[in-house]
């Protein structure tokens, strides 16, 4: 059954941060990884469970557990929770920074 996709502020602001990075280095490839991104996000639509449990989050004892997706490059994963009918991107998160950071 498919799924609503949803995209917390942060997880917004966090793609826009991404894009704009890479945008002033190569704007092609600024547009490669930001299309990337929303695709592999499309993909939780229809397997929103595809994503494994995120080791890292369980230590919040959050109400739900967060799972996470790494992006086929391998340089972002997103980091996303199943509620009801509804897919919510928490963050999209750089494989490169310290998870400890995550906030």
């Amino acid at each position: 059954m498919s799924k609503m996709l949803g995209w917390s502020d942060k997880a917004k602001e966090d793609l826009e941060e991404i894009f704009e990075f890479y945008f002033f280095k190569n704007p092609q490839l600024a547009a490669r990884i930001h299309d990337g991104i929303l695709d592999e996000a499309e993909r939780l639509i229809e397997w929103p469970e595809v994503g494994q449990i995120e080791d890292e989050l369980v230590r919040f004892n959050l109400e739900y557990p967060f799972r996470r997706l790494v992006t086929r490059n391998g340089l972002f994963k997103l980091i996303y929770y199943i509620v009801d009918d509804s897919v919510i991107i928490s963050r999209v998160w750089c494989c490169r920074k310290d998870p400890l950071d995550f906030e």
